[in-house]
């Protein structure tokens, strides 16, 4: 099994794929809310004994909690990146580096043609426009909330999906899907419903299709829950409310801007690169 899994995920391509990505990271830097979370001073928060970045788990703690209550939910991640960048940025780079990576072997796991994956992941990956990784892979905050939750999304799923369909999850493999399962619904709104979906979807379908059901009931319930109970924990936030309060907009047309943003940044402005090679790699898989 080990020389397997050693075999199918091409290391040599890994690492020099890490080598790539830390290589982009090294030159990310501070800036924009990067600030006001590390300095726990986002939102107009004000800890008392917290100055600049001189401050204990108390006051992270206390700043996390203010957050939840008048800001959001998506305070685990928040606290993973403040943990991480509030006396080196290095660490940070570090780590996102590494969480691409990860993604990477994950992708390419498992997959007889895993040859093939590892190149058309590094290609896509390398095409991503520049709008989408400047607001994303290039900020620390929303790389914190949008990237970081795609590595225990993407585990839990597919270890949940061996669960239901194959059977071949070991005890310390069900451990990893549990924490990887609230880990990814306790994050933020599209990801943890994303999941949800995912799972509610695998439980419908045990009930109905002849080659699945090969987990207990016991485990199917322990995933189930801490896949709600994060749901919840991020949904029920009461800052989730009282900043939506703050937002004019109608919701119907917050949806149809947004929308729009999406398919021309995607699509028709910087994306061109990032869908010749999906249409492309699409065309050859057909």
């Amino acid at each position: 099994m080990n020389n397997e899994l050693t075999r199918n995920s091409h290391p040599a391509i890994l690492v020099l794929f890490f080598l790539a990505v830390f290589l982009q990271m090294s030159n990310v830097f501070f800036f924009h809310d990067d600030f006001g979370y590390l300095t726990l001073s986002y939102a107009h928060i004000e800890i008392p004994g917290a100055s600049g970045t001189s401050y204990g788990l108390w006051e992270l703690l206390q700043f996390l909690y203010q957050h939840y209550m008048t800001w959001g939910g998506r305070v685990l991640y928040f606290f993973f990146e403040i943990v991480l960048g509030f006396k080196n940025v290095w660490v940070l780079r570090i780590v996102q580096s590494l969480i691409v990576t990860l993604i990477a072997a994950l992708m390419i796991r498992d997959n007889e043609n895993n040859k093939y994956s590892a190149i058309v992941f590094v290609m896509a990956y390398f095409s991503l426009s520049l709008t989408v990784v400047s607001d994303g892979l290039y900020w620390y905050t929303a790389s914190a909330v949008y990237l970081f939750p795609l590595l225990p999304f993407f585990t839990g799923c597919i270890l949940f999906y061996r669960l239901c369909f194959k059977g071949d999850v070991g005890k310390g493999e069900r451990q990893i899907m549990y924490v990887a399962l609230f880990l990814a619904t306790f994050s933020q709104e599209q990801i943890s419903c994303a999941t949800v979906f995912f799972v509610t979807a695998c439980l419908f379908l045990t009930k109905f299709s002849n080659d699945a059901s090969y987990g207990t009931k016991n485990e199917y319930i322990t995933a189930a829950a801490v896949t709600y109970v994060g749901f919840l924990l991020l949904i029920s936030a009461p800052g989730n409310w009282n900043r939506a309060a703050l937002d004019d907009m109608a919701f119907a047309e917050r949806v149809v801007l947004h929308a729009s943003q999406l398919v021309h940044h995607q699509y028709l402005h910087d994306g061109k690169i990032y869908q010749t090679i999906l249409i492309v790699i699409n065309a050859l898989m057909g």
